[in-house]
C-alpha cells in the first residue's frame, strides 16, 4: 500500500476511534441520567442493578448511590 493510501486509511481508522469515543461518552451520560431518574422515582437499587446486569453493590458504587445503612441512618 502506498504511503498516501495508508495515511488515508489511517485517518479513517482514527476518525472511527474518535466517533466511537464520542458515542461511548454520550451513551454513558444517557445511562447515568436514566439511573438518576430511576432513583429519584423511588426504584430500588436491587431493581436497577438487575436491569444493568450487575450486583446491587456494583450499581450503587458505579452510579454513586448511598449505601443502605447511610440512607437508614439519615431517616432518624
Amino acid at each position: 500500500m502506498s504511503l498516501p493510501k495508508r495515511l488515508k486509511a489511517d485517518d479513517k481508522a482514527l476518525l472511527h476511534i474518535q466517533q466511537a469515543a464520542v458515542a461511548e461518552a454520550e451513551a454513558s451520560q444517557v445511562l447515568k441520567d436514566a439511573v438518576a431518574t430511576a432513583v429519584m422515582r423511588g426504584l430500588g437499587w436491587d431493581v436497577i442493578a438487575q436491569y444493568l446486569g450487575v450486583s446491587e453493590r456494583q450499581a450503587r458504587h458505579r452510579f454513586g448511590g448511598p449505601r443502605i445503612e447511610d440512607a437508614q441512618q439519615s431517616l432518624f
